[in-house]
């Protein structure tokens, strides 16, 4: 397990504009960087970056977070891979602690994981797929906007819940993981 301190520490020193550079090209405009959205096809671009905070967000689709977000979007990795990702890109030696506890850290992992990529697939429902237009027009004429469902990351599930098991099995996870009952 990564100790925290060394977290904070990659979150302190990478350089966001270089990072986000490698994905998309950005140009400086008034202080701010902007470019074309890799979550979105556009013509202008409308993908901000602010390296004082390490978030980006589009104006254009909505998609915001931190750095760290933005790398485990764009490689599909899990936070703790991003974090060894980052470290050894920008020559940052971590620090890592010991649980005492493997089996439990690595169960917690995977965990962490699946809940990370239910909440992806339910946000994508949403926005994508027409069984998920309904709600989220429902959302949008109660006053949410389309930053606060993507901060909050507000999804949709269809009724059917079993294409939730078929998607995960089919996405590596085991069954005995699926089947859990503890979490």
């Amino acid at each position: 397990m990564i100790a925290e301190n060394s977290v904070q520490e990659v979150i302190a020193r990478i350089d966001t504009v270089a990072v986000v550079n490698t994905y998309v090209h950005l140009d400086e405009r008034n202080g701010r960087y902007v470019g074309l959205c890799p979550f979105h096809t556009e013509k202008t671009p409308s993908f901000n970056v602010n390296p004082d905070k390490n978030v980006y967000y589009c104006f254009g689709c909505g998609k915001g977070g931190s750095i760290i977000n933005f790398v485990m979007e764009m490689e599909k990795t899990t936070f703790p891979e991003t974090i060894e990702l980052l470290a050894n890109r920008f020559g940052i030696p971590l620090i890592h602690e010991d649980s005492g506890k493997p089996h439990l850290h690595k169960e917690i992992e995977e965990i962490t994981e699946l809940y990370r990529r239910v909440t992806v697939t339910f946000q994508y429902w949403l926005r994508e797929r027409p069984d998920g237009r309904p709600a989220l027009n429902y959302l949008l004429q109660r006053g949410l906007s389309r930053e606060i469902i993507e901060a909050f990351q507000i999804g949709f599930a269809p009724a059917d819940g079993y294409w939730l098991f078929q998607f995960l099995r089919a996405k590596g996870y085991s069954e005995e993981l699926l089947n859990q009952r503890n979490y």
